[in-house]
């Protein structure tokens, strides 16, 4: 992301010229330098004519083709406490270990069959492998 350059209307790239007015032209460079010391560049236009803003050569080129981000690893908001069968058939999810209604909850996939069962009663469950639920944000 670039602080000195903007979409604008119909195509045209809002900047900053040297005199701290706003600028409009078309992405249409020609030939494009630094101007040492100075903290702007030079941008010669389709047209010929010679534009200075403020801002830098790489910080325009990011502009035009910005530098993909790379996706951060999703957040499990489970903590890891959501488990899948390994058919798939099955979800559970583990309760709190005060829970008197058992350790986990278990769901039916495609069914509306859901129960609590106990470690004891189903010790398979702490087997299954783990479901990473991301919220997307």
């Amino acid at each position: 992301m670039t602080e000195h350059f903007t979409q604008g209307k119909s195509g045209y790239i809002n900047a900053i010229g040297t005199d701290g007015e706003p600028l409009s032209f078309r992405p249409q460079v020609n030939i494009i330098r630094d101007v040492p010391g100075t903290g702007t560049v030079e941008m010669t236009v389709g047209n010929g004519a010679t534009v200075v803003v403020q801002g830098s050569a790489a910080e325009y080129l990011e502009y035009l083709d910005p530098t993909p981000v790379e996706p951060q690893p999703p957040v499990d908001i489970t903590n890891g406490r959501l488990r899948i069968q390994p058919a798939g058939s099955a979800i559970a999810f583990q309760l709190d270990n005060d829970d008197p209604r058992g350790d986990w909850q278990v769901y039916v996939i495609g069914s509306e069959t859901m129960y609590f069962t106990t470690n004891e009663d189903n010790p398979d469950i702490t087997s299954w492998p783990y479901l990473r639920v991301d919220t997307g944000e």
